[in-house]
């Protein structure tokens, strides 16, 4: 079950609450779910003496895909008869397409995408009742934690779970309707529901809490990169770390530690310094590059160590064999404190820098 009676607020184990736009809107939809996880290391057993021999790609371990099996139960007693049969296809169609597998563990909303790999309906006594044994894979091998600015909260309610798929030919272009990409109003200015009042930032626990703990659930769980754009247009609230400072008449030298709630080294992430650069010098961490040349305006460089520079010429990638790697492979964002720095190469200015990166946990 999704809760016990005497701990309403907090379970050590992980809630799963949403497959895509499916929510599962009672602790009684998903009786059982068990989740297991492979490791990347091989093992030999010695010949001649106790233990076996192990091989490790790399430390920290890197995981396969991982396993998950789940019953679904649908109990469709508040539906009408008309209602009962085209509810079970709708969440047959659902679970027929690869999602996002919505899951709250601790006080953290977290996310993994998932792909159903067999299915098996259940016989049971009670006529208004349905079981369905899934198995899914999860081919990341890791779950990613919510971005706090893109993800809403939108009211939901169990008898209106049919306007989500126009199944009565509803009107699409509804601010309430979450299949905002064939629906342009819906991410305009006018949209009363793109708020950041309804944001996962501003909600927080209090709509978390409802979602994996309330008997009936009240929130479904939408996203919408272009309303985070919109809302959040200062650079300081849009980037997941902003810092900016003036290098001195005498040295060319910016810096900043940050902290990061990663469970594990994540290599997906964005480094942006806006400014002026002669041949910079940039360092995350135990990471360091060069970058030859002369730039001016936004300069963009992801985890994997590909660089492109923004401003009013528009975006111009920049030549690989111009980016010379002093230490490791590859940038990398770490769980604690991280440390990020650039010698721009040119003294007196303003440098901004900015930081995102995606948290991800097991």
């Amino acid at each position: 079950m999704r809760r016990n009676w005497f701990r309403q607020d907090f379970s050590m184990t992980r809630q799963y609450i949403q497959f895509g736009s499916l929510v599962f809107d009672n602790f009684e939809m998903i009786p059982s779910a068990s989740l297991s996880t492979n490791t990347k290391v091989t093992t030999m057993p010695y010949w001649s003496m106790h233990g076996n021999h192990t091989f490790m790609v790399q430390e920290p371990l890197l995981f396969e895909a991982q396993s998950l099996s789940m019953t679904i139960r649908l109990d469709v007693r508040k539906l009408g008869v008309e209602d009962r049969f085209l509810y079970k296809r709708f969440v047959l169609s659902h679970l027929n397409r690869k999602q996002k597998l919505w899951a709250v563990d601790g006080r953290n909303l977290i996310w993994a995408e998932a792909i159903l790999l067999s299915i098996s309906e259940q016989s049971n006594v009670e006529p208004w009742v349905v079981e369905f044994d899934c198995d899914f894979i999860l081919p990341m091998g890791y779950w990613v934690e919510a971005d706090s600015k893109s993800t809403f909260f939108e009211p939901y309610s169990l008898c209106d779970w049919n306007v989500i798929e126009n199944i009565f030919n509803t009107q699409l272009c509804e601010c309430r309707n979450i299949v905002y990409e064939t629906c342009p109003s819906c991410i305009g200015d006018d949209c009363d529901f793109w708020v950041r009042e309804n944001t996962l930032c501003y909600r927080g626990w209090d709509a978390l809490r409802s979602v994996a703990f309330d008997c009936e659930t009240r929130y479904r769980i939408v996203e919408n990169l272009h309303a985070r754009r919109r809302i959040w247009c200062d650079a300081e609230e849009y980037h997941d770390f902003s810092f900016c400072d003036r290098t001195s008449e005498q040295g060319s030298t910016v810096g900043a530690t940050f902290t990061a709630q990663t469970t594990f080294p994540t290599h997906h992430l964005q480094l942006i310094f806006e400014g002026r650069f002669l041949n910079p010098v940039i360092r995350l961490n135990s990471t360091r590059i060069t970058i030859r040349g002369e730039f001016e305006g936004a300069l963009v460089i992801r985890g994997n160590l590909t660089a492109k520079i923004i401003n009013q010429a528009g975006d111009c990638e920049i030549d690989f064999h111009d980016i010379a790697i002093v230490d490791n492979t590859s940038f990398y964002i770490q769980q604690g404190s991280n440390r990020v720095s650039i010698i721009s190469g040119v003294c007196d200015q303003r440098i901004c820098l900015r930081v995102d990166y995606r948290p991800i946990t097991i």
